[in-house]
């Protein structure tokens, strides 16, 4: 699925890294620390932050604001 139907699906503003993130395929979930670059990991804590600049994941939801970083974010009340 297209990282831009997932922000759609759960009602999420998509703040892209890259021109083109948008059209990112999706295939699945996975923690931070396994996910790789063709699936969503998520960030509930911000006590855990600093684990995400060592994911290799293709997206990210986070709860609030994060801060600049170098994938793509599904921003998530």
């Amino acid at each position: 699925m297209k990282l831009k139907h997932i922000a759609d699906q759960l009602g999420c503003a998509l703040r892209e890294s890259a021109p083109g993130d948008a059209e990112r395929e999706i295939t699945g979930v996975r923690g931070m620390e396994q996910a790789g670059p063709d699936q969503i990991t998520f960030l509930a804590n911000p006590k855990y932050a600093n684990k995400v600049k060592n994911t290799a994941a293709g997206a990210l939801i986070a709860a609030g604001s994060v801060p600049e970083l170098p994938l793509p974010v599904l921003i998530s009340d």
